[in-house]
């Protein structure tokens, strides 16, 4: 049984995890309808890297010895996510749209009004 997500129902054909590039499509989705509906300007981000830097280690051995956090949780908070068996960073639709709407889009309105 195919069923849309309106809300009332969860598509139950989507799979539970997205690997980085669907988290990207879901970002830009999430990017294009925050900027339209409050008349922002496009400032292009780039959501690879921005996963890419929220989901690196902040605290390296480089990091410790130069005293400064790597990655970019302390500007836009983190990004939930697992690893499965292989390494493969993986993340919850929910957790990708939590980040955007409370960590990413209160920058992007300050940014791009």
């Amino acid at each position: 049984m195919k069923t849309t997500n309106n809300n009332d129902f969860i598509d139950l054909d989507l799979p539970p995890y997205l690997g980085k590039a669907e988290a990207v499509r879901l970002l830009d989705k999430l990017y294009l309808e925050c900027i339209t509906e409050n008349d922002l300007h496009d400032v292009s981000p780039d959501f690879r890297t921005l996963i890419d830097e929220n989901v690196r280690s902040p605290e390296p051995p480089s990091a410790i010895k130069s005293g400064f956090r790597r990655g970019n949780r302390r500007k836009y908070g983190a990004i939930r996510y697992c690893r499965n068996g292989k390494g493969r960073i993986l993340f919850l639709q929910t957790d990708l749209e939590e980040w955007f709407y409370y960590g990413f889009a209160p920058h992007l309105k300050k940014v791009a009004a």
